[in-house]
């Protein structure tokens, strides 16, 4: 939280708002204030017996308890402060700041050149836009003329030609993005398209590539995102899945690995290997934050088992065989947890006759 700052009579009297940008730090600016109570008696004073919040532009904060007076002028400096910065500007070193999730989750973003003629209008309407979301989205602007800022402009989806446009994202639970439609960018357009978002009624946007005409043909299979679901979460098969990125050193270098494991179980009918490009695909609820991250997706479930060892055909083969053994030992407990629970109820519960895995153990 920060110094704690007791103003008492025959101290420091806090009288205007001077005083707070002092408290506030050394070469700073306050950009909001936080008060819980506030009286006014006849000299039209307010009396704050309660802590003030502040927090300045190297977002620290100070916390400060004043008593007995504080000038009406005081409030509305700082209110004003506060309200002429809802929209925060993306500058490169401020990635983890901006999108780190401590107190917002969900954000607005703007994607647009400020060297174009509409650049105004459109910063104008998002600002006006911001202050209706002002607690629940943090409105972000990113200046596409910045060659740094296409890393996660393409990271959101857009290409050129979507530029300028407006973008969400949802961090609450699972990573979801949306990319809006508008006729143009207005105040009530943004609204609308936050408000949808906010509300689960628009469509999250997911990458993908189109289905190669051969993406099963080799021992590793090519995934996209468009048939991720039918061939891993749908399948009744166990699939290992490889997400790389084309520009990875250490994706590159495992892939040879993995052309050796795709060799091992090319005849396996009930085990997948495979490998997808995490940049121009993606999946929802599998977020990829890291390359290459291996995963094994065990049939009948959506939930991954991570790979973090050492990144070798052998230690593949290895982990797949421990994950397996694992999922029938769990398989094994349950229905007998089950079975205990049948002859103590005597109701018979449904049973899971789908129990094969890989046959070739002895391969791994």
């Amino acid at each position: 939280m920060g110094r704690r700052w007791d103003v008492e009579r025959g101290q420091e009297r806090v009288t205007n708002a001077y005083h707070i940008f002092r408290l506030s730090g050394p070469k700073s600016v306050v950009e909001g204030a936080i008060s819980r109570s506030v009286t006014y008696n006849r000299h039209h004073r307010c009396i704050i017996p309660r802590t003030y919040l502040l927090k300045n532009k190297e977002g620290m904060l100070r916390e400060v308890h004043i008593r007995p007076f504080l000038l009406l002028p005081l409030l509305a400096t700082i209110t004003e402060t506060k309200r002429k910065n809802p929209v925060t500007e993306f500058v490169k070193g401020s990635k983890s700041s901006i999108f780190d999730g401590n107190e917002n989750t969900q954000f607005a973003i703007l994607i647009e050149s400020k060297e174009s003629e509409d650049y105004d209008d459109h910063l104008d309407e998002f600002q006006r836009a911001a202050e209706k979301f002002a607690q629940r989205v943090r409105f972000v602007y990113i200046n596409s003329d910045i060659e740094e800022n296409w890393q996660i402009i393409e990271f959101l989806g857009l290409i050129a030609e979507d530029v300028p446009g407006v973008s969400f994202i949802d961090l609450k639970k699972h990573f979801k993005k949306y990319k809006a439609e508008m006729k143009e960018i207005s105040k009530a357009e943004i609204i609308a398209f936050v408000q949808s978002c906010l509300d689960g009624e628009a469509t999250p946007f997911l990458k993908s590539e189109e289905i190669p005409d051969d993406w099963n043909k080799n021992p590793v299979v090519q995934l996209v995102g468009k048939n991720f679901e039918e061939q891993v979460f749908d399948s009744k098969k166990t699939t290992f899945v490889f997400f790389y990125a084309p520009w990875c050193e250490a994706c590159q270098k495992t892939m040879p690995e993995l052309e050796k494991l795709g060799e091992i179980y090319k005849n396996e009918k009930n085990l997948v290997i495979a490998r997808m490009n995490s940049i121009n695909n993606e999946v929802f609820g599998i977020p990829i934050f890291d390359v290459p991250t291996i995963a094994l997706f065990i049939k009948g479930s959506k939930k991954p088992i991570y790979h973090t060892d050492e990144r070798t055909a052998k230690n593949f083969s290895e982990f797949i065989k421990t994950s397996l053994k694992k999922n029938d030992e769990d398989s094994v407990e349950k229905e007998g947890k089950e079975s205990k629970k049948e002859k103590a109820t005597g109701e018979k519960q449904p049973k899971n006759k789908d129990k094969e895995h890989v046959n070739n153990k002895d391969e791994l």
